[in-house]
């Protein structure tokens, strides 16, 4: 019987192919999302004559980028013990660039197959090859202090920079809501049936895994998309941003941008009895800040520190 994650692969199968000025999940092909005026076909020469003289238009960021690689994962996805839930891969222009040169789009097609040769890092934008890539730039920011915070230079076992980013690029995997790129997607991309595909695998799959502790989740963006379904999580499911945000303070003072993730966690507690520290390998992001860091001192920070930690004593383990 199919798994759930096969499933989930087996649906981006072949969306490496450009048909029709389209690179989509066969599934989502007939889609009015893809099918309609929210979409943009280009390649990269087709773009380039776009953007000769026109900046990209305003009305341009709501629009799916589909002559682009779709990337509605990065990592491997069957053994990375830390699941990043996002929302969709954004765009800027440089992803027309990017998409095709040689290494990086065999790279991306390798990952949406989820087929890794041996000796490469499954998580693609942590590899020193693409760090002039965006996913790089975006990532690498999330995960620089992490990184810094493994290095051990001192003792019989020490730990370059390098062998803590490659633990890293082994532990985590990002999964997206919506794989295909765009500055500010439209809205029901909730509905493509590669977004159900997705949802299905963490609420029928990973969620027991991480009940039962063998693998961590970080809900980043969307926890009202991502959680529905999950009958554990349902009083939160009910509690969307907007409504969250507008809950009456119980006592907890804000500051001038907002409550606190802290200060939110404990507005779910006291509305809906719902306790999210109860959980030690569940972390739902309620303040969604632009760009999140791993601060190895956080909650989240070391939910993903300790797993980095168990990778490189097996990696250790291993080389002896």
């Amino acid at each position: 019987m199919e798994t759930k994650l096969e499933a989930l692969i087996k649906t981006w199968e072949g969306a490496w192919e450009l048909r029709d000025g389209r690179r989509v999940a066969s599934a989502d092909s007939n889609h009015p999302l893809i099918t309609g005026n929210g979409t943009i076909r280009e390649t990269r020469e087709s773009w380039q004559r776009h953007q000769s003289f026109f900046r990209l238009l305003d009305e341009d960021n709501k629009k799916l980028h589909l002559g682009l690689l779709p990337e509605p994962y990065a990592g491997d996805l069957r053994n990375a013990k830390v699941v990043i839930l996002m929302k969709n891969p954004s765009f800027a222009d440089h992803c027309y660039w990017e998409h095709e040169q040689a290494d990086y789009k065999a790279a991306m097609i390798r990952n949406l197959r989820q087929k890794f040769s041996h000796e490469e890092a499954p998580l693609l934008y942590l590899r020193p090859e693409f760090c002039h890539t965006g996913g790089a730039r975006y990532f690498g920011r999330w995960f620089r202090e992490l990184a810094s915070a493994l290095v051990v230079e001192d003792g019989a076992e020490p730990v370059t920079i390098q062998a803590a980013v490659a633990a890293i690029a082994r532990t985590v995997c990002v999964v997206q809501m919506m794989g295909y790129a765009s500055a500010d997607p439209p809205h029901g991309c909730r509905a493509l049936p590669s977004a159900e595909a997705a949802r299905a695998w963490v609420r029928e799959e990973l969620w027991p895994e991480v009940k039962h502790g063998t693998r961590s989740l970080l809900v980043m963006r969307d926890y009202p998309g991502w959680l529905e379904g999950v009958e554990d999580l349902k009083a939160l499911k009910e509690l969307p941003p907007k409504k969250l945000k507008e809950l009456p303070p119980e006592k907890l003072k804000e500051g001038k941008k907002g409550a606190t993730q802290a200060q939110l966690v404990e507005r779910v507690k006291l509305r809906s009895g719902l306790n999210l520290d109860d959980y030690k390998h569940l972390h739902v992001e309620l303040v969604n800040p632009r760009t999140p860091s791993f601060d190895p001192d956080s909650r989240m920070g070391a939910i993903v520190k300790d797993r980095v930690k168990d990778e490189l004593g097996r990696s250790r383990a291993g080389a002896r």
